[in-house]
């Protein structure tokens, strides 16, 4: 397989400079270009008989809106009585609204119908799926997995099926999933705000907020033992997926290592605890 990380590296540095906006940046964080879902992309689109400038237009467009749906969850719900905070939250709104638009422009340009209906269905489960995270309503372990699962990887599940790839389908939701948890467990260990754990409390113990602090470590340790274990089915899962699939194997697996180092997390120390 080809330098395949390197090709990440010149996309992620032309989508970078497509979205620079100094006015913008001077108020708002530049968006984080995610480099394993643009892997996860672009080893799709390598597989398909397309012209260099297809499979750029497509990396990029469909880049576009992922940075647009992450830009927009940073806007909080939270009312802004400060003029700067009210500013920022009304840029990053433009922000997204922007790199949205310039999505559309290039697909539209290039008459990829198709391509755009299947982003846009994908959209459409991804709000969804967030509204049930965010509206903490989920009623089984299942349930939030699903909705977890769906947030992070139906873009790339869709256009996986759009192009017939029944393989990167299935480990683009295993992988993505697997790297949330890891970033969900790392921020509930820093005792900084976790949607998913939020969202485990009512689904595992069905708790208020007065008994929830009253058995606060009880229940951290659970919470946490709970997400370790998915972590680790999800990880089994892609392991699993990536048999008989040496080249790709080697590159995921080099990457799950250095994700679990990230984010201090042993499988070994996990199962000898449990």
């Amino acid at each position: 397989m080809e330098d395949i990380w390197g090709k990440v590296a010149l996309f992620k540095e032309e989508i970078t400079d497509m979205i620079h906006y100094p006015f913008l940046f001077k108020h708002i964080n530049a968006p984080i270009v995610d480099e394993d879902k643009m892997l996860l992309l672009y080893s799709v689109l390598q597989e398909l008989e397309l012209s260099n400038k297809t499979v750029s237009e497509y990396m990029i467009a469909i880049m576009l809106v992922q940075i647009s749906l992450d830009t927009h969850d940073t806007v909080t719900n939270v009312e802004e009585k400060h003029s700067d905070h009210l500013t920022e939250r009304q840029l990053t709104i433009l922000a997204g609204d922007y790199y949205s638009g310039l999505y559309y422009k290039i697909l539209s340009q290039a008459g990829d119908i198709s391509l755009i209906s299947t982003i846009a269905s994908a959209i459409k489960m991804i709000n969804e799926h967030k509204i049930k995270l965010y509206e903490n309503k989920l009623d089984s372990l299942e349930e939030l997995m699903n909705s977890l699962k769906v947030v992070e990887s139906s873009l790339f599940q869709n256009v996986s099926e759009l192009f017939g790839k029944p393989f990167w389908k299935e480990i683009s939701a295993h992988f993505l999933l697997f790297k949330r948890l890891l970033i969900e467990r790392k921020k509930f260990l820093n005792n900084e705000h976790s949607l998913f754990f939020d969202s485990c409390k009512r689904v595992i113990f069905q708790l208020n907020h007065k008994d929830i602090h009253d058995k606060r470590d009880g229940i951290k340790s659970q919470l946490i033992h709970m997400c370790e274990t998915q972590i680790i089915q999800t990880k089994n899962l892609i392991d699993k997926g990536l048999e008989g699939n040496p080249i790709i194997k080697h590159i995921m697996a080099n990457r799950i290592e250095q994700l679990m180092y990230e984010n201090f997390f042993t499988v070994k120390k996990i199962v000898e605890e449990g």
